[in-house]
């Protein structure tokens, strides 16, 4: 009797080992196809979104600054407006 317990267990371990391995990988390929499918869909990115030169400004609602940081203000210059340099 003690024989075939121990082999019913190690019968039920063995099954329960391969679900949950199959149940991970099944899992894990879901999560791949998810995030790629995420990925694939995403807007292209635009660099010239990465080009702030403006300081932080708080407005009322009617569009007016009440506050602006003046620590850092900052303007895009043209080439022609750039000092020659003295040799």
């Amino acid at each position: 009797m003690k024989k075939k317990t121990k082999q019913r267990i190690k019968k039920i371990t063995k099954y329960t080992a391969v679900t949950t391995l199959c149940s991970g990988v099944l899992l894990f390929s879901g999560i791949i196809v998810y995030v790629a499918h995420e990925v694939s869909t995403l807007p292209k990115v635009d660099t010239e979104l990465f080009k702030n030169f403006e300081g932080s400004k708080i407005l009322d609602q009617d569009g007016n600054v009440i506050w602006q940081n003046t620590e850092k203000l900052m303007s895009q210059a043209t080439y022609d407006e750039l000092p020659e340099l003295l040799s």
